[in-house]
C-alpha cells in the first residue's frame, strides 16, 4: 500500500529522489503526520505525531543519536514510541544499528528518564505504567530511498521472533509535475500498525492479594530524599492509583502544614520554571493546584477526626505532587512510581510491579 503526500512546505531539489538523510529529515519534520497521528479512544484525529531527536544508549552500551524519535498513538489511542532510521541507500548492516537502538531502550539506559518525560509531556500521559509500556515496547521504522533485499530479509526474520518491537520498512519516493512536488510513501513492510502488542497493566487488586500472599503488608512510604526526612506513609487500596494515609502521617502533615506549604511554593510560577509545559498537569489525576484537591481539604481539616481522615482515598499522583511542593522540590515531571518504597522490605514499587508482571506472564 502506498500513500501520496503533496509537499508544499518548502522547496525540494529538482532531483527525482531524496539525495541525503538531512533532506529526508527536513521533509518529515515538516510533515509529521506521515509518521503517525494522535487519536482519541474512538479513533478520531487529534494531532500529528511529535518528532524529537535524542541521544541514547545502545544495546551494547555505546552512545548514539537516534535519527528521529516520534510519538503517536494506535487506533485505540494507546501511545506508541517510534524509533526511526533514515537511509538513502539502506543495506543489511544498517539493520544492526536500528536493532541496537531498540534493544538499548531498557531500564539501564541513562537517558530513560529524559525519554519517559518526553512520552508523558508530549503524549499528555499521567499514568506511569502506560508511559513505561510505551518506552519498553518501541517500534522500529526504516525510511529509505532504496534498500537491499538482504535488509528486507533481516527485517522479516526479526518480526518473526520479536513480538513487542516490530520493524516497518517504508520507501520514500519523490517526483515532480510542472505544478507541484509530490512524495509517495511506499509501505514495503508494515506490521507494527496491525500487530497487537501485549501490554501488562498491573491491577492493584492483584497487588494487594500478592502482598497478602507473601505476608509483607501493603504500606509504602515516599523516599525521604523527596520529603526532607519526613516519614510519609500510606497504604495501597484495591483501586488503582488510590491510597490512604496512615494516621501518623496525617498527624505529621497537619502539624507541618503541608497543604499551605504546597500552596505557597506551587503558587509561585518561578518555582515551576523547570517544566516544559506545567499547564499539562491540570487534569483529573494531575491537578496543578493540588492544594484545592477536595480529599486533601478533608484530610487536613482540623474539624475532621484523624481516624476518619485515614479512610479518605486519594490518588497517589496527587499525594506525591503535594509532598514535592510542600518540600520545595521542583523537578522535571511528577513521576511517582520511582519515588515510593515498600515499608517492610525497603524495595521500590517498581520492583514489585516487575515481580507482578512476571507472575502473570
Amino acid at each position: 500500500m502506498s500513500e501520496l503526500f503533496r509537499y508544499n512546505v518548502e522547496k525540494l531539489s529538482d532531483s527525482d529522489d531524496f539525495k541525503s538523510e538531512r533532506q529526508m529529515e527536513s521533509f518529515l519534520y515538516n510533515n509529521p503526520n506521515i509518521l503517525g497521528e494522535f487519536l482519541d479512544e474512538k479513533g478520531s484525529y487529534l494531532d500529528p505525531a511529535v518528532i524529537q531527536q535524542f541521544y541514547t544508549q545502545k544495546g551494547k552500551g555505546r552512545e548514539g543519536r537516534i535519527d528521529l524519535m516520534a510519538l503517536a498513538s494506535n487506533v485505540d489511542g494507546t501511545p506508541v514510541l517510534k524509533i526511526i532510521e533514515l537511509k538513502v541507500n539502506a543495506i543489511k548492516e544498517d539493520f544492526n544499528q536500528l536493532q541496537d537502538y531498540l534493544e538499548g531502550l531498557n531500564d539501564k539506559n541513562k537517558h530513560k528518564n529524559e525519554i519517559i518525560n518526553f512520552i508523558k509531556e508530549e503524549g499528555k500521559i499521567e499514568d506511569d505504567d502506560i508511559a513505561d509500556n510505551c518506552y519498553n515496547n518501541p517500534i522500529g521504522i526504516f525510511i529509505v530511498s532504496n534498500f537491499d533485499l538482504e535488509l528486507l530479509i533481516a527485517i522479516n526474520d526479526w518480526n518473526k521472533n520479536v513480538s513487542n518491537s516490530p520493524i516497518d520498512l517504508y520507501k520514500l519516493l519523490l517526483f515532480k509535475t510542472t505544478e507541484s512536488t509530490y512524495v509517495v510513501l511506499d509501505k514495503i513492510v508494515e506490521v507494527a500498525s496491525v500487530k497487537k502488542i501485549k501490554r501488562v497493566d498491573p491491577s492493584w487488586v492483584d497487588f494487594a492479594t500478592m502482598f497478602d500472599d507473601i505476608k509483607i503488608g501493603n504500606v509504602f512510604y515516599i523516599k525521604t530524599e523527596f520529603t526532607n526526612g519526613d516519614n510519609i506513609e500510606f497504604k495501597i487500596t484495591d483501586q488503582k492509583k488510590l491510597v490512604i494515609l496512615t494516621q501518623e502521617t496525617i498527624k505529621l502533615m497537619r502539624e507541618k502544614a503541608y497543604l499551605s506549604k504546597a500552596k505557597d511554593f506551587g503558587s509561585n510560577p518561578k518555582n515551576l520554571e523547570g517544566f516544559k509545559d506545567p499547564e499539562y498537569l491540570s487534569t483529573e489525576y494531575f491537578p496543578k493546584i493540588v492544594w484545592n484537591y477536595q480529599p486533601f481539604k478533608t484530610i487536613f481539616s482540623a474539624e475532621i477526626d484523624i481516624k476518619d481522615a485515614s479512610h479518605e482515598r486519594i490518588t497517589v499522583t496527587n499525594l506525591v505532587q503535594l509532598v514535592l511542593l510542600a518540600n520545595k522540590k521542583s523537578i522535571s515531571g511528577w513521576v511517582w512510581s520511582n519515588k515510593i518504597t515498600h515499608q517492610k522490605t525497603r524495595k521500590d514499587y517498581l520492583y514489585y510491579r516487575d515481580l507482578y508482571k512476571k507472575r502473570i506472564t
